[in-house]
């Protein structure tokens, strides 16, 4: 910007439009954005701001195209002006904080499937994808979907250091380029590159669903409690010390579904069977896409994905499709992993910086859940050994109760 950002300047500006009854009340610098909070009158929306950000950004000398936003909760309006020249976000300082992983090691967390979506004012934002159930991330080219993606996969496997035995994950990569590197962490992840397999996958994928419906449904005919998901299953089959019977949560990263959808027309009625039923059989989707058409996502789609990570995209009209009513301003995002999170509990999506995964983290992951499995014992980072009984063990339990783990 061509000055220092203050309210006095920001209100000159706005002196400046007809009949524009905004004043700025406050500045707040963050690490992502320069925030400026509005005074309107009731009668002024967003929509009435809106149409002037041309003639504020070109005014301020602003470098991207600033974001209006409506903070429902705090009841105000704010215009967000992007810090083009930010320094980059990277995964493994946050998953070597000691703060974070003492906030899991002690349960503060409460999450089944935490993943790391990206970095917001306040610090790490960490997503259980349980809950989600299933997440859509969609981007253009340069945007930074795929490592976001990666950042969400490998962070969800540091959480599971402890336990890995409670988690697969299939990785569904029709390029066969950019997730490449996790068909080394087999067993623990399954790779998959060629499309005839993926269909093959997705098909399995849709039986073990059905399978384990099946086992809901004979436990529940069995108990007089009623179980309704995997977690409740697990939790029944321990208490009866069948821990061999418990099931591992299953998550489903696929990249580019219209390249999928393409190629073999089947595979979308497979992956809109498992985004409607898959959750109470413990498997979860992570779903991308640079081509956020209606083509691609589809009603049902979206309406079965209720968490969205939209990275910047070429068109408003990309953006709407994604989120389903507004663009929220990603098409005006400045790339680079600066992306919009809507949970599923929100209408307004939080602005967050993606974090980029490095290979540091990833060589300790493969010598983690590679090397380490190929020895009687596992030894961790942190000094903790536990013995592959009794990983199994307490591979049913959710990540909280991991911690319980017997330490030798």
């Amino acid at each position: 910007m061509s000055s220092v950002l203050t309210v006095e300047y920001l209100n000159q500006i706005f002196e400046q439009i007809p009949r524009f009854p905004v004043v700025a009340i406050s500045i707040k610098e963050t690490l992502l954005f320069t925030r400026c909070i509005l005074s309107t009158p009731p009668e002024i929306e967003e929509r009435h701001i809106r149409k002037h950000l041309c003639f504020i950004a070109r005014e301020m000398r602003t470098e991207a195209m600033p974001i209006i936003r409506t903070l429902y909760k705090e009841g105000v309006i704010v215009i967000d002006f992007p810090v083009v020249e930010r320094a980059l976000a990277r995964l493994e300082e946050y998953l070597q904080d000691p703060k974070l992983r003492r906030d899991f090691d002690c349960s503060r967390y409460p999450f089944v499937l935490p993943v790391i979506i990206g970095v917001n004012e306040e610090g790490p934002k960490v997503f259980d994808l349980y809950s989600a159930p299933h997440i859509l991330v969609a981007g253009q080219t340069g945007s930074g979907k795929t490592s976001v993606m990666k950042s969400m996969i490998e962070s969800l496997l540091c959480f599971y250091r402890r336990a890995p035995p409670l988690l697969r994950l299939l990785v569904l990569d029709s390029k066969g380029i950019d997730f490449a590197r996790y068909g080394k962490l087999d067993p623990l992840v399954t790779y998959t590159a060629e499309v005839e397999e993926i269909a093959k996958q997705l098909q399995d994928l849709v039986n073990e669903m059905e399978r384990r419906y099946e086992l809901l449904a004979i436990m529940a005919s069995d108990d007089v409690e009623i179980v309704t998901n995997m977690v409740e299953y697990n939790q029944v089959q321990i208490s009866r010390g069948s821990f061999s019977e418990t099931e591992p949560y299953i998550v489903v990263v696929i990249d580019e579904i219209a390249d999928l959808f393409q190629a073999r027309p089947d595979i979308e009625k497979l992956i809109l069977g498992l985004a409607q039923k898959a959750r109470a059989a413990g498997i979860h989707l992570i779903l991308g896409t640079q081509r956020p058409s209606v083509d691609v996502i589809s009603g049902p789609i979206r309406a079965n994905l209720p968490v969205k990570i939209c990275c910047k995209v070429e068109r408003a009209l990309d953006a709407r499709i994604v989120f389903g009513t507004d663009d929220f301003g990603a098409h005006s995002l400045i790339g680079k992993g600066d992306l919009l999170f809507q949970s599923g509990e929100s209408e307004t999506p939080e602005r967050c910086q993606g974090l980029l995964p490095g290979d540091k983290t990833f060589s300790s992951l493969l010598e983690l859940f590679v090397n380490g499995f190929r020895s009687q014992r596992t030894v961790f980072s942190d000094g903790v050994v536990i013995k592959k009984d009794l990983m199994e063990k307490y591979a049913c339990l959710p990540f909280p109760s991991i911690k319980k783990a017997a330490r030798i």
